[in-house]
């Protein structure tokens, strides 16, 4: 497993190093317009945590699509892990929790910064907190309990490992459909936002009647389920490619 992982962060590295600098980069803008009272300026790096926050999502799900399809490009791919130990199931298994851990640890970062800056922003714009106030709920909301919080960690862990999971399923797909065409890697892409827009409307449709932990434990369920269908259909959609063990 080891290999496996080192194998993996020398793809995932340059993407994460690249999101964290840029945190580094919103963080001294967002510290030059409180110290200089520029609500306007802290405004704008607001808005661009959200917009970066979302472009990082697309692109280390993207890393993981492009990692997976690079994998079943290689007819050797499988059989060198195979010797290593790996079958189908745990290769799978690593490279969707290699993923979802890359995909959290940055986005982890980002939402704690936003936090403590709503805090320091409250206090230094008195007028501006009732707004913020509206953010802080958004991401953590009043009468936090221990069950909360567990319950609200454990969904956060599975809708990324759902995604990831989807990423791998539909590399898988469009591979087969385009073995040798140019375009795997557009129409995965279009195959993930149409079955991820279904997947997130669906479980909204059976959460919203909800509220508190439980909420969370029912989408955290909800997301356990796509992340195990998904990788029992790639598991199977990958033996095309001399993963037959």
């Amino acid at each position: 497993m080891k290999e496996l992982i080192i194998r993996n962060l020398k793809k995932i590295v340059p993407t994460v190093v690249m999101f964290l600098v840029s945190l580094v980069v919103l963080e001294v803008f967002m510290a030059i317009g409180i110290i200089s009272g520029r609500a306007s300026l802290v405004s704008t790096v607001i808005e661009m945590f959200v917009v970066v926050m979302l472009l990082m999502a697309v692109l280390l799900i993207g890393t993981a699509g492009k990692a997976f399809l690079e994998g079943l490009k290689q007819k050797e791919f499988y059989g060198i892990w195979a010797a290593k130990g790996f079958n189908r199931g745990t290769l799978l298994g690593g490279l969707t929790g290699i993923y979802t851990v890359a995909f959290l640890i940055p986005f982890l970062c980002y939402v704690v910064m936003l936090v403590l800056d709503i805090f320091w922003i409250s206090n230094a714009f008195p007028n501006e907190r009732e707004g913020l106030e509206g953010i802080r709920l958004l991401l953590f909301p009043d009468k936090q309990t221990l069950p909360m919080v567990l319950a609200s960690a454990v969904e956060y862990i599975l809708i990324a490992a759902s995604f990831i999971a989807l990423v791998f399923l539909c590399s898988a797909w469009a591979y087969n459909i385009f073995t040798r065409g140019r375009y795997s890697g557009l129409m995965t892409a279009l195959i993930v936002i149409s079955v991820g827009v279904f997947m997130i409307k669906l479980n909204l449709m059976f959460t919203s009647s909800l509220d508190g932990y439980t909420e969370h434990l029912a989408s955290a369920g909800i997301q356990a389920g796509f992340t195990a269908l998904f990788l029992v259909l790639t598991h199977q959609s990958v033996a095309k490619h001399n993963w037959n063990t």
